[in-house]
């Protein structure tokens, strides 16, 4: 399932912490082995800058004008070049118990 194009996955994060990651629309439970390839908001910010520290070729991001969260974000190269990577983030919602 990780091969190439992913597709969507819905992240699920409660009290800051990730609860559940899911491969849509099949809703397939994500193994936790692949975990760190599904970051969370937060975790999104993490790599943007961690990247960054790290002098990766390629950072580039655009934020929510309203909210400031990355809606996308590519990280090592253009999404043609192998080893890069493109995190989109749609349909984000912060919810309160």
């Amino acid at each position: 399932m990780l091969a190439g194009d992913v597709g969507p996955t819905r992240v699920v994060v409660r009290d800051g912490t990730v609860a559940s990651r899911w491969f849509l629309p099949e809703d397939e439970p994500l193994d936790d082995r692949y975990a760190d390839l599904f970051p969370s908001v937060d975790g999104l910010f993490e790599l943007i800058e961690s990247s960054l520290r790290e002098g990766v070729e390629v950072v580039e991001a655009k934020y929510d004008p309203a909210l400031g969260y990355p809606v996308r974000v590519t990280i090592g190269g253009s999404p043609a070049v192998d080893g890069s990577v493109v995190y989109e983030v749609s349909d984000f919602s912060a919810e309160s118990d």
